[in-house]
């Protein structure tokens, strides 16, 4: 099953628009329509493409969405990456 792309990785942020703004700001990173998820958060991408998912670490009901994840995983940093998605082919 080869491996074609990183599809996408979500970011788990303490301060969600800082993050964001990083993003944006200073690696050209522009915003993209999301899905109305039950948490906020943001799709950015580059020439049109989603490359980064991003949501609160206090995400209401996170056991609903990251199963697993235990409540003390989060950390005082920001930026810490929940998962990350490829694209394969030929898939067995």
């Amino acid at each position: 099953m080869p491996i074609a792309e990183i599809n996408h990785y979500f970011v788990r942020a303490n301060d969600l628009e800082a993050t964001r703004q990083f993003y944006m700001d200073a690696l050209g990173f522009e915003q993209m329509s999301r899905p109305d998820f039950p948490f906020p958060g943001y799709w950015l991408g580059v020439n049109g493409k989603i490359q980064v998912h991003m949501g609160p670490h206090q995400i209401p009901n996170r056991e609903l969405y990251y199963l697993g994840t235990p409540p003390g995983a989060r950390t005082d940093q920001t930026g810490v990456v929940d998962h990350i998605a490829f694209l394969a082919t030929d898939p067995e």
